[in-house]
This record gives C-alpha cells, structure tokens and sequence, in this order.
C-alpha cells in the first residue's frame, strides 16, 4: 500500500537519504507510487548527478575501512594471547599458531552486519544508474535479473575484500614475524614489535580500500544505467568523457564513441559469469583495466575502437582507476557512426 505524502515531500525524503546509503527503503516507495509521481524523475536524476556516487563511494570506503581495522586489532589480540600464555621463548609453534590465527581472522574481514551494509551501498548505486539512464517518464521496476546482477556483484566485492590479505599482506607478515622469531627477541618485545607492526598494518591498507570503494561504486552504477537503459528502451549509447588536464588517453579516444545497449550487455554477462568463478585472472580480462600505452597502439581511430568493441576488450566504463567516464543515450545516430550491435558485431548503421 503506497504510503501518503506530497510529492514534494517525497522528493526531499529521497534526496535526505541518499547520503545515509538509505535510498534502497526510498525506493521502494518510489516504485509503488510510480503512477503519480513519473514527472518528478527527472528532478530525482538531477541530485543524484550532483556527485551522490562520491557519498556512496566514500560510505563504502569507511564500511570497508573500519571493519579491516577493527579485524587488525582483533588479530592483534589473538597475537598477543599467545604470545602471553606461557614463559620462555617463543616457539616454531606459537609462531605458526599466530600466522593461522592472523589469517582466519583477516583472510574475511567482514562481519554479518557489515556485510548488510555493503549490499545496501551496492545497490544503492544501482539505482542510481539505472534512474539517471532512464530519464522522465520511465516506470522503472525491480526485476529478477536485477536482483540477480547485484547478488554476483556483492559476492565478488567480498571476494576481493577476502583477497586482501593473501595477495598482499600475508607473505610480508610472514617474514615480519619470521625476522622477530630469528632475532631472539623476548615475548615482550615481541609483543611490542607486533603492535606497531599490526598499526601500520591497518593504516596501510586504507589506500587499497579507498580504491575499491571507488572502482566497486562506479562500476555497480554504470551497470544500472545499462540496465537503465534496457528498462527505457534505449538501444543506442555514447561515451561520454570528462575532459579537463586529468583525462587520460583512452578515455580521450573513447569520449563520443557510440556503441549499442546490447554489445554493453553482452559486456556485463561476460563479466558477472566471470566473477561467478572466483578466478582472479579470469575476473580481470573479462573488465580490463585499459592503460593509455595500449589505448595509443590499438585505439587510433573509430573504427579500430568498434574492433576492440566487438573483441570484447573495450565495454563499459570504468576503463581504469578513478575513472570519470560515463555512458549516455543516443537517440541520433548519424551515418557514418558505426554501432557495435551485441556479440556478432553487426553494425545498426553505416555510411553508405
């Protein structure tokens, strides 16, 4: 049953909770009183592009933050318990015990109540793209697919939150604490070189999440505007860079390139059954990071992007860290543009 307020007031109660990651319960209202209130999208789609993602990006970075710090101490204590519980050197074994006990606890740094938060924050920016794709007048409504889409994406954010700590943290751990372990150390200085160790070690990683948090929130929400799309029944986008002295080579070779909704499409499938396998390698090729060495090489004119199009080598932004680049409908496409229409590369439009 839709909940009664004025249509003014539901705007503002939307906007208000954008911030707090509280868009999902907004939403919900939104889609059941989607009858009267269509005309009030477009002022919805204008505040959520006055730089809502960076409040989405900057709440998953402290979610992500806070729990890996609060899974240091954690480990820390569990360090320092055995280090503590009996006299005498320190042993082969208690050493071992600490490197088990160090990686259970960090290997997932992710609570249950924690990992709530990061579902909301996902989908949230999902919305959001899928509502700025849209435009006015589009009913749009919250399908299996789209349920589907978010549940890979959120168990691939924990994957690679998991994977912190083996890929980059734990081989240095090791030989910290094999160095200590080596150099006879008491089990009081051993337990005061670990606490700093275990300091440095919570305030290192805030670069990796600060970057994750930025790189997950852009993506998720450049998947809804596909989705967006495919609601509205655009057929047709355009890439759209932001050009100042910061942009980057491949974004300036993709910026006003137009390619069809179906090859993006065909770009998230690839992607969501890549990150269905849990391979790192696999993960990564299916949305490559694009430097600009290869965008000077392999982008060097219209037709050769459509080519990488087609490959499945360019999709959908984000084409590298902290990229700007976003995605737009296209409604003219003038001849002479080629449009890359879904896995076989055929082409909606070309110059006669």
């Amino acid at each position: 049953m839709a909940v009664a307020c004025s249509d003014t007031e539901f705007v503002k109660s939307v906007i208000k909770h954008l911030k707090l990651g509280r868009i999902i319960a907004m939403w919900r209202l939104y889609d059941e009183r989607v009858e009267t209130i269509t005309a009030l999208t477009r002022r919805i789609r204008k505040e959520l592009e006055k730089g809502t993602i960076d409040d989405l990006t900057k709440d998953l970075r402290e979610v992500l933050s806070n729990s890996w710090k609060k899974s240091v101490r954690e480990s820390l204590i569990a360090a320092l318990d055995t280090i503590s519980n009996v006299n005498g050197a320190l042993t082969a074994a208690e050493m071992g015990m600490i490197i088990e006990d160090v990686k259970d606890i960090l290997a997932m740094p992710v609570e249950q109540a924690v990992r709530k938060q990061l579902v909301d924050i996902q989908k949230a920016a999902y919305i959001m793209g899928a509502v700025g794709a849209a435009g006015s007048g589009v009913k749009i409504k919250w399908f299996l697919p789209d349920q589907k889409s978010l549940q890979v994406l959120n168990r691939d954010l924990l994957f690679w939150v998991g994977s912190h700590y083996d890929d980059n943290l734990s081989e240095a751990f090791k030989a910290t604490l094999q160095d200590f372990f080596n150099a006879g150390y008491t089990r009081d200085e051993m337990a005061k070189l670990l606490k700093h160790h275990f300091k440095d070690l919570g305030e290192k990683s805030d670069a990796y999440w600060d970057l994750l948090a930025d790189h997950t929130c852009t993506k998720t929400r450049e998947i809804g505007r596909v989705a967006g799309y495919e609601k509205a029944g655009v057929e047709v986008i355009r890439i759209k860079a932001h050009l100042d002295e910061r942009t980057t080579e491949v974004c300036r070779r993709l910026h006003g390139q137009v390619v069809a909704v179906k090859a993006m499409r065909s770009h998230i499938d690839t992607y969501l059954a890549a990150c269905a396998t849990k391979n790192k390698e696999k993960i990564k090729a299916a949305w490559p990071w694009i430097t600009d060495e290869w965008s000077e090489k392999n982008l060097t004119n219209p037709k050769a992007v459509q080519r990488q199009v087609r490959r499945g080598v360019v999709g959908m932004p984000p084409y590298h860290a902290r990229c700007r680049t976003i995605t737009v409908a296209e409604f003219m496409v003038d001849a002479g543009e080629r449009v890359v229409d879904g896995d076989e590369g055929q082409l909606i439009s070309e110059e006669s």
